[in-house]
């Protein structure tokens, strides 16, 4: 993400598309990108491609669509968890035990 970062962070609006490419892969997001540069109305942010993503040939799922608002949300809570009354006086893993497990083979979902 990071090298992402670098290359597309330049101002607050690309930081969405930041964290989209992070979840959708870079390439992808560039070529979405590419695909809306042709729309009446091009703006190089997350927004705008998500209110043409019908229109577009790489679509966005519903579940993508609803990652970065819901990354931005946890960054929201995380920074003030307060204003959303959760308040921990201890840290959640405080009472927990560190052991070391070996699991001797795979386990798959059949399994369970």
């Amino acid at each position: 993400m990071l090298i992402a970062w670098r290359n597309w962070a330049r101002d607050s609006e690309s930081v969405a598309l930041v964290v989209l490419s992070y979840n959708r892969g870079p390439e992808s997001v560039r070529t979405i990108l590419r695909e809306l540069r042709n729309m009446d109305n091009y703006s190089r942010n997350f927004w705008t491609l998500l209110a043409n993503r019908n229109k577009l040939g790489n679509s966005i799922s519903a579940k993508e669509a609803g990652y970065v608002p819901t990354f931005f949300a946890a960054a929201i809570i995380g920074e003030n968890p307060q204003a959303f009354e959760l308040f921990h006086t201890t840290p959640l893993n405080a009472g927990a035990k560190r052991t070391e497990s070996k699991v001797q083979s795979p386990v798959s979902q059949l399994d369970l």
